[in-house]
């Protein structure tokens, strides 16, 4: 029993795989010039699928049927379609397989009918509605027949590009995913050409051969025909070898052109497959169109150019040996950066109010008692210039100008003159803090309905703080004087600044948003009045003479302030 049952195994696997033991002493018997082709083609095509060259032993094994067709050939060629993942012809071809040879050993015929059935989740079906009568369909670059269809038509799983086009009319094309055993029903809709070009294409040597335009047969030469404004793919195919290679015209509207062609034996033949099947393919510099292409060329080097959405160009050469047919694979790679916005450069300029959490200095820590000391507040400006990645992460300089105020009321202080008493009194001051921040940042942007974005700036701030004091003192005789000073210091301060802001686009690249930034900042050279700044004790006379406030600093060596504002970006 277990020797039977690996007899079967075994038979089971040399009927599924190509093998030059299992086929080619089934291929058929050199008795005529056809058979003798057939046969030829056939041993080529298992010397190729015995080095898993699944491309080459296809086309050969064609070859191999269109000479003679044979239940050996076909089975073969079913395989291979298979294994290039062209599921829908490998499908038809079992068909073909079961219904032209019904002679075929049970174990033959097993083994297709499982395959019919494993292929039937892989394959498709594009049913077409409406358009007009005699129109030409082609799917990825293969015709396949004339409007009205007999039925659906079988596509592989996967993306599909349609092209439906009728003398007198629009061309329709539409690009569709059609899933395993899925019906994708498609409404053609060919709009009238209400204005166009002719076409008119002659052989030279005045032979009767076929006119392929944009992938459909239109006719033969000598033909004319209207068509939409613009390049078209053109080329002339023939009985065995005869034929062009494509060429593109441009139609213009309201002309005639004329396009003379002289048919040759081309001896190449080639079968292009570019992955995915939508990419659209350019031979020697003419556009083939989308998808898959098939055709003789001469044999020589060729430049191979193919394109789709969401892949990166791709650009091969690759050699048409004569008298022998070969597919070319033209895989894309997929874009790393598809569907990921472009790196932008942006400008922004926000305007801010800075309300002071943490100012200090001497004077504003010597209030107390009846002083009163107010919030500070002011105004900074920044322009932000930026480069934006597309991953919404950002990098820019930054460059502003900062006004903060700040007031001090009835502070109690006084007046040291040389030599003589303390004079006292009461003193308002107020202090400006001004200077341009010269800076950088880095950002991150959710990009939505509301763009948010998150940016942390650092810089310095070069500035000055101004103190505008007066008040009201007395002096040792008794006379009260009142006192106008002002004094002005360098600021530098280091700074960092952390912001989040909320926007709206209102225009293409242009948004205006809201946002709150925090400056924390410390002091490099801290603004002071100076001890230097002397002042008259008396309104009328001498008095105590000059007298110094002393050394007191007017800001903080640490000054935090929280700033909403609002702000205008844009997009390059």
């Amino acid at each position: 029993m277990r020797r039977r049952l690996l007899a079967l195994f075994l038979l089971l696997a040399s009927l599924s795989s190509v093998t030059s033991r299992a086929r080619a002493d089934e291929a058929p018997a050199a008795e005529d010039p056809r058979r003798a082709e057939a046969k030829a083609h056939f041993e080529r095509g298992v010397a190729h699928t015995d080095r898993g060259e699944w491309d080459a032993g296809l086309v050969e094994f064609l070859a191999s049927r269109k000479a003679l067709a044979t239940s050996k050939n076909t089975y073969n060629a079913a395989v291979c379609l298979r294994k290039v993942s062209r599921f829908d012809e490998a499908l038809e071809m079992y068909e073909t397989l079961l219904r032209d040879f019904p002679d075929i050993s049970k174990a033959e015929k097993d083994v297709a009918e499982r395959e019919l059935a494993q292929l039937k989740a892989s394959v498709g079906a594009i049913e077409l509605v409406g358009g007009a009568p005699k129109a030409k369909v082609v799917v990825d670059g293969r015709e396949r027949g004339a409007l009205p269809l007999s039925g659906p038509i079988r596509v592989g799983a996967g993306s599909h590009t349609i092209r439906v086009s009728a003398e007198g009319s629009m061309p329709f094309e539409a690009r569709i995913d059609v899933a395993g055993m899925q019906t994708v029903q498609v409404k053609v809709e060919l709009a009238a050409l209400t204005a166009g070009g002719r076409l008119n294409v002659a052989e030279q040597a005045g032979r009767a051969l076929d006119v392929v335009v944009d992938g459909a047969t239109v006719g033969k030469t000598p033909w004319e025909g209207i068509l939409p404004p613009g390049e078209h793919t053109v080329l002339l195919r023939g009985e065995g070898n005869l034929g062009t290679p494509p060429v593109r015209p441009n139609v213009t509207l309201g002309q005639v052109v004329s396009l003379s062609l002289l048919g040759e034996e081309l001896a190449s033949k080639v079968r292009i497959e570019p992955v995915p099947a939508t990419s659209t393919l350019t031979l020697d510099g003419v556009i083939l169109g989308r998808g898959a292409w098939e055709g003789r060329l001469r044999p020589g080097t060729h430049q191979l150019a193919a394109t789709a959405e969401g892949f990166l160009p791709m650009q091969q050469k690759f050699v048409a040996d004569k008298d022998r047919a070969s597919v070319v694979p033209a895989a894309l790679a997929r874009d790393p950066d598809y569907l990921r916005p472009a790196a932008s450069i942006a400008v922004e300029l926000d305007a801010a109010m800075p309300l002071g959490a943490v100012f200090g200095g001497d004077v504003a820590d010597a209030c107390g008692g009846g002083c009163s000391s107010g919030l500070p507040f002011g105004l900074h400006g920044v322009l932000h210039g930026a480069y934006q990645l597309g991953s919404g992460l950002g990098f820019g300089a930054d460059v502003g100008y900062l006004l903060a105020y700040k007031s001090i009321s009835s502070r109690e202080a006084t007046l040291a003159p040389k030599g003589r008493a303390a004079n006292r009194g009461t003193a308002d001051d107020a202090i400006r803090l001004s200077g341009f921040t010269l800076g950088g940042s880095a950002h991150y942007q959710l990009k939505g309905s509301f763009p948010i974005l998150f940016r942390l700036g650092a810089g310095v701030l070069l500035g000055s703080a101004r103190d505008e004091r007066t008040g009201s003192f007395s002096n040792s005789a008794g006379e009260t004087y009142t006192v106008d000073a002002k004094t002005s210091a360098a600021a530098t301060y280091l700074y960092v600044a952390p912001e989040i802001r909320v926007g709206r686009a209102i225009a293409k690249n242009f948004e205006v948003n809201l946002g709150v930034e925090t400056l924390l900042m410390t002091a490099l050279a801290k603004p002071s009045w100076s001890d230097g700044t002397s002042i008259v004790t008396s309104n009328s006379g001498r008095g105590d003479g000059l007298a110094t406030f002393g050394d007191q600093s007017t800001a903080g060596s640490v000054l935090v302030l929280v700033a909403p504002g609002v702000g205008a970006r844009y997009d390059f």
